[in-house]
């Protein structure tokens, strides 16, 4: 092997990609060499409707009708040889760190092209349950000062998977639902690329538990691993009270923890009972075929 391994975290925006990144990195002293989550090392740049080489190619290739989404076809040579260089030249020589991390939520529907470039990365794909994802997409369409990043364009954030533009909704409830299903049933259609599933439930509850399985999945030593890791805060209920605006990630900037308050001001209010209604009944088909991997 010629670049270091790469470990690639997976997983709808919202879903518990970043935390788990941030335990790796944390817990498993894997190294921070990506900027950001690796936009301009894939080609996700800008990131909803992306032109830089290579993702951006095929995306502008395709004028964004199949979203994100690559198949293994379109893994040419150069492709390839350039994305091969390009993790070889994050480190000075392969056997100076363990492993490469990148988490990137768009390369959920994209794991074939992922796998056919690099045929030793591990996949591991972060799934939350629908509500209180849905839940926390919706805070990117509210105006709101204190949220980072790229705003909504063209009515979308996020990860847009093929046939988004159908999906775009007035109803953004509906269209986060929508959207839900079809990057998870993405996943689930590609499951034999993905060397393991975690549940964002699961990884709150017992996070050790969660370093230590990518930890040993990947081939790791487990020798200076850190797990004495409690149980962390879990968000899966704030659709039933509100919650704040902002970002729990950014309190891993200002704490440089990766531990939340267990209580916040209340700017985002809760579902109601017609728009859970709407999220069960979209996501209902997708929900039954997870429970069947788990």
């Amino acid at each position: 092997m010629d670049h270091p391994r790469l470990i690639l975290v997976v997983g709808l925006q919202k879903s518990g990609t970043t935390l788990l990144a941030r335990l790796l990195q944390d817990a498993a002293g894997l190294p921070r060499l990506f900027r950001a989550e690796g936009d301009d090392f894939w080609g996700n740049v800008p990131p909803f409707s992306p032109a830089a080489y290579p993702a951006g190619h095929l995306y502008q290739r395709q004028a964004g009708l199949r979203g994100h989404e690559l198949g293994a076809d379109e893994a040419s040579d150069d492709v390839v040889e350039t994305m091969r260089a390009r993790l070889q030249a994050l480190v000075a020589q392969p056997g100076e760190v363990p492993a490469v991390l990148n988490k990137s939520p768009y390369n959920s529907v994209r794991l074939p092209w992922i796998r056919a470039i690099f045929p030793d990365v591990f996949i591991v794909s972060v799934i939350r349950a629908p509500r209180p994802n849905v839940f926390s997409l919706l805070k990117k369409y509210h105006p709101n000062a204190d949220i980072l990043g790229s705003r909504p364009e063209a009515g979308w954030w996020g990860t847009k998977p093929a046939g988004w533009r159908d999906m775009v909704r007035a109803d953004k409830v509906e269209q986060c639902a929508y959207q839900w299903c079809a990057v998870n049933a993405k996943l689930l259609a590609d499951r034999s690329y993905v060397d393991l599933f975690l549940s964002y439930a699961a990884l709150c509850a017992d996070p050790a538990a969660a370093v230590r399985a990518v930890t040993l999945g990947a081939g790791l030593p487990e020798s200076h691993l850190r797990l004495d890791i409690p149980g962390l805060n879990c968000f899966d209920q704030e659709y039933e009270r509100g919650s704040r605006l902002r970002s729990k990630n950014r309190y891993y900037g200002e704490l440089g923890s990766v531990r939340t308050p267990g209580s916040e001001p209340i700017e985002f209010g809760p579902l109601s009972h017609e728009s859970l209604g709407l999220i069960d009944r979209i996501c209902a088909p997708v929900v039954s075929q997870l429970a069947a991997i788990s």
